[in-house]
């Protein structure tokens, strides 16, 4: 299970490897852009200078330039030798969002869990204050260990922020709450206690319509209490505290 969680973070390098290297050139030069002002005008030029999220500085037909900052953009269309090669940028950097997010979760090699994988499910809801803070909470459900019979219910507040004013974009999320648990008489798990979360992720944020795709690679802490009948006497019960650490690797859509 280890060397699948492996594999899977080296596809995640892969897909940030061209996406950093696009957004560490700073400039963009011997190409087209037709920039939208918030007014309603539209202008197209060559770019001869972009700092991303700063300015931009259009070569005008007529050999003059124009310079455009941040506050006059509503958004840049970029155009190639192909028109077909355009993106626009339409990430909403201010007000409410949605998300809805599967995950894998890896197994424990130890005696307890024998490397069996786990999974979960979360959404949540919130408010972007910019592109670099957003806050919200949610809830989720989290089985630890797929053969089992220990299910968790958490509730969780998380902040969260994207680096770059792209489509594709690095982003970061932190998510802090209670998870809730319950028996299982199927499993003789006759008492379950949840615990604190804490869930600390990075991944990206990808997709040229509204609605984004997130892959993101984190480490989930989870504290939780289990006490088991035993199966021969049925008169004696053996409890377990335990402290969760498992790495996850999650696929959502953001809204």
């Amino acid at each position: 299970m280890q060397n699948l969680m492996t594999i899977l973070a080296l596809g995640l390098c892969l897909i940030l490897g061209p996406s950093l290297q696009a957004q560490d050139e700073g400039s963009i030069t011997k190409s087209e852009a037709i920039v939208y002002l918030k007014g309603g005008t539209k202008v197209r030029g060559e770019i001869k200078e972009w700092k991303y999220d700063e300015y931009i500085v259009l070569i005008m037909p007529w050999g003059g330039e124009l310079r455009f900052t941040k506050n006059q953009i509503k958004n840049v269309v970029q155009i190639g030798a192909l028109e077909k090669q355009s993106s626009i940028y339409n990430f909403k950097e201010k007000g409410m969002y949605i998300t809805a997010k599967v995950q894998l979760i890896s197994g424990n090699e130890g005696a307890r869990a024998k490397g069996v994988f786990g999974i979960g499910f979360s959404g949540s809801v919130g408010h972007r204050f910019n592109r670099f803070l957003g806050v919200g909470g949610g809830i989720g459900y989290d089985k630890y260990i797929w053969a089992s019979g220990e299910n968790l219910f958490p509730v969780f507040a998380e902040v969260n922020g994207f680096l770059t004013p792209t489509n594709t974009s690095l982003f970061y999320n932190l998510q802090v709450g209670y998870s809730f648990a319950q028996a299982n008489d199927a499993y003789l798990l006759t008492d379950a206690k949840g615990g604190l979360l804490v869930y600390p992720s990075v991944g990206i944020r990808f997709g040229k319509e509204d609605t984004k795709m997130t892959l993101d690679i984190g480490y989930k802490f989870q504290n939780a209490t289990f006490t088991y009948e035993d199966i021969w006497t049925r008169t004696t019960n053996s409890e377990q505290d335990l402290l969760f650490k498992r790495l996850s690797l999650r696929i959502g859509i953001y809204l």
